[in-house]
């Protein structure tokens, strides 16, 4: 594993599948625009974090950094983004509930595995927590 973190490797911090079901990048103009990424999946309950360029790649670093961290824990462990990110999520008892999306600024839960080349990336999202 790489000792520095590389700013144009932050996709790499995550799986191909958590990239594309749970992470919008735009800009602060853009990101309501994380609706339309919520409408296209064919799922019941479903979240995107919302993310600017920036705000990514610090999210990245941090899980550059946390690398050690990550080897330690087991293979169910959960871990806290340090940061609250723009979150739009949609989901729960009533069918009017899963049609529309709900927008909240948390930290949020997720769970890490190891990749071929080493590296441990970003999973599986496990939900928002409080501030």
């Amino acid at each position: 594993m790489e000792h520095r973190f590389n700013p144009a490797d932050a996709q790499t911090y995550f799986s191909t599948n958590f990239w594309k079901n749970h992470i919008f990048v735009g800009s602060e103009l853009n990101k309501k625009k994380a609706e339309v990424v919520f409408q296209r999946r064919g799922v019941d309950v479903s979240s995107v974090i919302c993310m600017t360029r920036s705000e990514l790649i610090m999210l990245a670093s941090d899980l550059h950094n946390r690398q050690a961290e990550f080897a330690r824990g087991g293979p169910n462990a959960k871990y806290i983004s340090r940061v609250a990110f723009d979150i739009w999520q949609r989901g729960g008892p009533r069918s009017r509930d899963r049609q529309a999306a709900s927008h909240t600024k948390s930290k949020f839960e997720y769970k890490v595995r190891s990749t071929n080349g080493g590296r441990i990336v970003v999973c599986h999202y496990e939900g928002t927590c409080d501030i």
